[in-house]
């Protein structure tokens, strides 16, 4: 006791140099692995490349992009080549930038949330979790959107519990920037909406609350005026409704497939790129309609991957011929997923239980948590689309982890009961999947 008392004395003495330390060393791990893969941008992250080599060079937007995620990833990077060069070692050291800059404001973000309780071995647990988790090193290192998205999301949750007490307008003001650029990077942050308007209407702010909505409309509004004079239809950010039938038809399994059958009359190579999306769409919207149990069964398999252990990154082209990296990648991986999950449930469930005016800011984090899967399982699901979901965990985690130490005997059941429910979940998903997983895993004797 005496020695944990001396460690978090520690911690919170010298809590700034520590966190200095983290960001600076986050940054370095992240360029560092970009500078010793030096990774060739290939599949969606040659796409990337090539739209930010068009956008640097003046050229405008390609009308056939509207079914990829965007345009704010392609905008970022056309200003990094524009400012830079084509480099991508320019990217790496941008990306890497973001990822430190994201370990250092998941710090700050603890002390807004967590502000009657907090210390500061919280704050630095979950700049550590985001800062070193390998997932993100390893999309820093890779031509896409990720890294930028995370970055955005972090910035955004910000200056929300920034508001969420000062109630200044700049905060806001803020929020809803960055968040219509996180929208614009990816469209599946907008459901980040639908808690932060809950919390004005909550507080019957409707003044704020509309001026929010009206910001972040106003942010969204160009790029969806230019869609709607080009496609002749309203599209905020790109067209993905084809995702609906990908993720549910015949023989679906919850995960992007490469081949599934296309439904009748539908052919992508006869077809423009907008009219088969929403001819896939609709098709999509028809077979959940016929097959409701069906769907219910696709989205319970897909919830049940999103939190699965056993899914962690590393299958990527340029570890194909290197398979020591390749498993290391997968093993850090998977348990980096592991302590952020186990830790960050715990965490929620303790955050939740208090009764003091953390509870409130902390059910907010916990609708932010939620928002991410919300997104994405009722179409497809991967890997890479649960990484924005890791800073609210590792949130979570870092008040989860404080807890125990200082308490364990009184909160050690909620580890426990925790561990079943992730670890069972894993074993669920393990034992549905073992012929895909034991595919992909045989990869490493080949």
């Amino acid at each position: 006791m005496v020695f944990m008392d001396k460690f978090l004395n520690f911690c919170e003495r010298y809590q700034y140099r520590i966190i200095f330390s983290v960001v600076v060393l986050s940054f370095l791990a992240s360029l560092g692995h970009s500078l010793y893969f030096k990774i060739s941008p290939a599949v969606d992250a040659d796409f990337y490349d090539e739209m930010g080599q068009e956008l640097a060079q003046g050229l405008p937007y390609s009308q056939g992009a509207i079914n990829r995620p965007g345009p704010g990833y392609e905008y970022f990077l056309g200003l990094v080549y524009y400012l830079f060069g084509y480099h991508h070692l320019a990217a790496w050291i941008v990306q890497a930038f973001l990822v430190a800059a994201a370990a250092f404001l998941v710090f700050l973000t603890t002390k807004l949330i967590f502000k009657e309780s907090w210390h500061a071995l919280m704050g630095i647990l979950a700049a550590v979790l985001v800062g070193f988790s390998p997932d993100l090193i390893v999309m820093s290192s890779m031509i896409m959107t990720e890294v930028l998205l995370v970055f955005l999301v972090v910035v955004a949750t910000f200056f929300f519990f920034k508001y969420f007490d000062n109630n200044k307008f700049y905060f806001l003001f803020l929020t809803a920037l960055f968040l219509a650029l996180a929208v614009l990077t990816r469209g599946s942050a907008l459901l980040l909406l639908l808690p932060m308007i809950f919390y004005f209407i909550f507080k019957k702010d409707w003044h704020s609350g509309l001026l929010f909505v009206l910001i972040f409309i106003l942010f969204m509004a160009p790029w969806t005026i230019r869609n709607y004079k080009i496609y002749g239809q309203i599209k905020p950010f790109n067209s993905s409704t084809g995702l609906l039938y990908v993720g549910n038809h015949p023989g679906a399994t919850g995960e992007l497939e490469p081949n599934y059958p296309m439904p009748e009359g539908v052919n992508h190579e006869t077809m423009p790129q907008l009219e088969f999306d929403d001819a896939l769409g609709r098709a999509g919207v028809k077979y959940i309609k016929e097959n409701p149990l069906d769907f219910v069964k696709l989205t319970l398999w897909r919830t049940s991957i999103f939190f699965s252990v056993s899914r962690p990154t590393g299958f990527w082209p340029y570890l194909q011929k290197r398979p020591v990296a390749r498993f290391m990648t997968l093993a850090v991986s998977a348990v980096y997923a592991l302590a952020v999950f186990l830790f960050g449930i715990v965490g929620a469930i303790l955050s939740i239980k208090k009764k003091e005016g953390d509870n409130r800011r902390a059910k907010y984090l916990l609708a932010f948590l939620l928002m991410v899967p919300l997104s994405v399982i009722a179409l497809v699901v991967e890997t890479r689309y649960r990484f924005s979901i890791y800073p609210f965990f590792a949130i979570f985690a870092g008040y989860g982890i404080y807890r125990l130490m200082i308490d364990f005997k009184k909160d050690y059941k909620i580890l426990i009961y925790s561990s079943v429910l992730l670890l069972g979940n894993t074993a669920f998903d393990v034992l549905r999947n073992f012929g895909r997983i034991l595919e992909r895993v045989g990869g490493f004797f080949k």
